[in-house]
């Protein structure tokens, strides 16, 4: 692609070279005769070599700032209306000003009523361009006629044009731009150079051209300024200027949406929506974005919104609003189910946010590789961004619906049918290769009927492969655990609790003095850790903070001069007087704990984490757990990493012994989460074909032999897998490309793979990769690029490694599913009603998850006036 980016651009520059020469040339005799440059041009152009100097611009100093917000309008440069520098080879030619097949952005322009007379008729362009391109053919001519030699002070960046030209363009340089009829007219000449060429006519009066406005008829001769032109338009045709901007911004946005490059695509009916009603799509972005109520658009203020651009209309009415989120679900959700097509094996993910009266939602999220199985798009636009979501990250995780229940209800177990159906509503069922659950999930029980039931799935692309379905518990929830568990232990001793209660009183007597109450806020406060908010988890957060912030504290009422009462003053230093032991108490469990909060910050990613973090994730806690275990029997940690557990010498042995029995308690805890990443096979797997990562990490944590035995069940896994690639891959004709839509029976089924399928092709991948060399970048985007790179050569690796690298064992919370705090989610339902947020919500999570929320500034403001 970006091959043809550089041919565009040399193109671009071959067309507009010889007309520049003369363009620039012209314009210097204008400036000699009447000082009446086009401003506009040379903000943009930078013409002469030099930047625009005030004295240079016209004296029109509304024209001015015109041609500066122009110059400085995002929108436009995104529409390619400011991209006609000649010397700008960074991006293509927007092609505005080049003659082709086709009418261009004026084709697509509606005129008001007052305007329609005056605009010209499809036919009436179409005979624009052949009168253009006879002038054209009649201008040539007269070049081979005349010759005459450039002026001196020629510009050297217009010089450095001709060098990108053909040869023979190069030998006849000399003569072509010295001849004065090739001023007369060229590709990018007087007038084609500047952006309002689309708002004239131009015809040719004896041996000069005149340019007609479009719109009254004012005629102007090719020896003035374009200046003149610009403020004919800007001044008096204000509305016909602005639509037809409007028009060219949103054209290209839409080109944006509609890429083959975009990762996720949209479905032609929704771009179709969006190109017929921008302004209805504004509306709905605004109301899902800001989450403000519906009734919003039947407000007096929105009305007079509404009138300030009259040819963009918005939503009037809730009932059209509900219509509207009702489309716009259905067509995204038709997206994401093609984009869903292309996939390979998926992860589940369950999760249960609150709601007000004992009603919660189940939220089901998948998340996914994009485009594996899409070997037409992969071998022919050949990028990387095909395999990351559309804003180029390397996550992509979506909401595919909510279960309503009652938290009171009986009927936990129905809740799996309802994910079931929602899973067949996507056709993933068969898909499926873990299924990851949060805490409350769990609690609910859903689970057992829920796996049984993939399991059972006859046509399960899981099972025929990789084997079971998968059962993990979110990491997230785990590490959350650990916190609570341990907390909850420590504030069973009456000593801890003591000096813990201080600090919450504390937070409580500073907030009635006005300036500690932000020093409070920022430093004190607990924040809230879950979206499933539990006061035990918040201590350790608490704790730390304190220690952060106690010895200023003390030197402020120490120091200070205060107007606050004498009793709020010592009631705050009675809270902060703690003794030498209890300081030293608290650090200790800050520091034992605080290997929790490196692991969920360290190993995920924008609070996700994946196959092969959570296998490090365990071994680690699993080794912290040991030397817990050996510290608390009195032996000295060696360990750098976490010698903190040998304690100071100011800690008191029984407050060693009683927080390292707290953080012990939590093991239990610790081993309900994590067997699962142990005992299931594909989590090694995803280690073995992480290019990052390897084996011999795993080295520090387990003995040989122990790695040895996983190495060798992970090497039959893996070789199991290819040759049922083989088996399966050459035995049947897929429809489509897709392993899921295989509906043909297989004679072999019951058959294991022969010797000769074993040791097939496919099996040789496995044999290649393991001598390739480790990379040293960790980040997701370098692994998926070095798999991209690989594909032909690893083929049946590359799907399966890819898949696997998207595969979540960290439910998504509120947070990353609504991209609202669970508190924000109730008051909004208590505005709009409990049917309308599922519809809301869902789209936040369709709008940022297919980057629409990136484009929709485009058409809120397409451009600047």
């Amino acid at each position: 692609m970006g091959s043809m980016n550089n041919m565009n651009n040399n193109s671009g520059v071959h067309q507009r070279g010889t007309g520049d020469l003369h363009a620039l040339k012209r314009d210097k005799q204008s400036k000699g005769q009447d000082q009446a440059l086009d401003p506009d041009f040379e903000v943009l152009t930078g013409q002469h070599g030099n930047q625009v100097r005030p004295e240079e611009m016209s004296l029109d100093p509304v024209l001015d700032s015109v041609a500066y917000g122009l110059a400085d309008s995002v929108a436009l440069q995104a529409s390619g209306v400011a991209h006609d520098n000649v010397e700008d080879f960074s991006r293509e030619s927007s092609g505005r000003f080049v003659q082709s097949g086709h009418f261009g952005h004026s084709e697509r322009f509606e005129p008001d009523e007052h305007s329609e007379q005056r605009l010209p008729s499809l036919a009436q362009a179409h005979q624009q361009l052949q009168n253009e391109e006879q002038l054209q053919t009649h201008q040539l001519q007269q070049q081979e006629q005349q010759e005459q030699q450039l002026q001196p002070g020629q510009p050297h960046s217009h010089q450095f044009l001709l060098f990108n030209q053909p040869r023979a363009t190069q030998q006849d340089s000399s003569r072509s731009s010295s001849d004065p009829a090739s001023r007369s007219y060229s590709s990018n000449g007087w007038m084609n150079r500047s952006r309002f060429r689309p708002y004239f006519k131009i015809s040719i009066s004896g041996d000069a051209k005149i340019a007609s406005c479009i719109y009254c008829g004012k005629e102007y001769k090719e020896g003035e300024s374009t200046g003149n032109l610009s403020k004919h338009i800007t001044n008096n045709h204000a509305a016909e200027y602005k639509s037809r901007e409007r028009a060219a911004s949103k054209d290209t946005t839409l080109t944006s949406l509609t890429s083959k490059e975009r990762s996720l695509r949209l479905s032609p009916k929704f771009v179709s929506e969006l190109n017929r009603e921008s302004g209805t799509f504004a509306s709905v972005v605004l109301i899902t974005e800001t989450l403000v109520p519906l009734y919003v658009v039947e407000s007096m203020g929105w009305k007079i919104i509404n009138g300030l651009v009259p040819d963009v209309s918005l939503i009037e009415t809730r009932k059209a609003v509900v219509e509207k989120l009702d489309y716009y679900r259905e067509c995204l959700n038709q997206s994401l189910k093609t984009s869903l097509e292309s996939s390979t094996f998926l992860s589940v993910q369950l999760y249960v946010c609150s709601r007000e009266n004992g009603l919660r939602y189940l939220a089901v999220s998948v998340s996914f590789a994009p485009n594996i199985l899409d070997h037409e798009r992969l071998s022919t636009i050949q990028t990387p961004e095909l395999l990351l979501n559309n804003t180029g990250d390397p996550v992509n995780g979506h909401l595919l619906d909510v279960v309503e229940f009652n938290d009171k209800a009986s009927d936990h177990p129905l809740l799996a049918e309802g994910v079931l159906k929602i899973l067949d509503r996507y056709n993933i069922t068969s898909k499926v290769a873990l299924v990851t659950i949060d805490q409350l999930s769990h609690k609910l029980g859903i689970h057992d009927s829920l796996m049984n039931a993939l399991n059972c799935n006859p046509d399960s692309v899981v099972k025929k492969y990789l084997g079971n379905v998968g059962l993990a518990r979110c990491i997230n929830s785990g590490l959350e655990v650990q916190f609570e568990r341990v907390a909850q232990d420590l504030l069973r001793d009456e000593d801890f609790q003591h000096e813990y209660q201080k600090i919450e009183k504390l937070a409580e007597s500073w907030n009635n003095i006005p300036g500690l109450k932000s020093f409070a806020d920022e430093l004190v406060s607990p924040p809230r850790f879950s979206s499933q908010v539990n006061e035990a988890r918040s201590v350790w957060r608490q704790v730390t903070k304190f220690l952060r912030v106690q010895q200023q504290l003390k030197d402020w009422l120490d120091n200070a001069e205060h107007d606050a009462e004498a009793s709020i003053l010592n009631e705050l230093s009675a809270n902060i007087s703690h003794t030498t032991r209890a300081l030293e108490l608290f650090r200790y469990y800050v520091e034992c704990c605080s290997v929790f909060d490196k692991l969920r910050g360290s190993m995920l990613t924008d609070g996700i984490c994946y196959l092969p973090e959570g296998v490090f994730i365990s071994y680690k806690l699993n080794q912290f757990y040991d030397l817990c275990e050996s510290a608390q029997n009195g032996e000295f940690i060696h360990n750098e990493e976490f010698a903190y557990l040998n304690g100071s010498d100011s800690l008191l042995p029984e407050h060693k012994q009683r927080v390292l029995k707290a953080v012990l308690a939590s093991k239990k805890m610790f081993k309900g989460f994590f067997d699962g990443v142990t005992e299931n096979l594909t989590f090694y797997v995803s280690v073995a074909l992480d290019p990052s990562s390897r084996f011999e990490n795993l080295r520090q944590f387990i003995s040989e032999d122990e790695l040895n035995g996983i190495i060798g069940k992970v090497e039959v896994s893996i070789q199991e897998y290819l040759s049922k690639c083989d088996l399966y891959d050459h035995s049947t004709t897929k429809s489509g490309g897709q392993m899921a839509n295989q509906t043909s029976k297989r004679k072999r089924l019951g058959e294991g793979p022969s010797e000769t399928g074993v040791f097939s092709s496919s099996y040789d991948e496995w044999t290649h990769y393991k001598n390739e060399t480790k990379i040293l970048s960790r980040s997701r985007r370098s692994i998926l690029q070095w798999w991209y790179d690989r594909r032909a050569k690893y083929p049946h690796l590359f799907r399966l490694a890819v898949a696997l690298l998207y595969t979540q064992i960290s439910s998504n919370e509120t947070e990353n599913i609504f991209y609202v705090t669970e508190h924000t989610l109730k008051v909004y339902q208590r505005s709009v009603g409990r049917i309308n947020t599922q519809k809301v919500m869902l789209l936040r999570n369709r709008f940022k998850n297919f980057g629409l929320y990136n484009q929709a500034l485009r058409f809120v403001n397409p451009s600047i006036d």
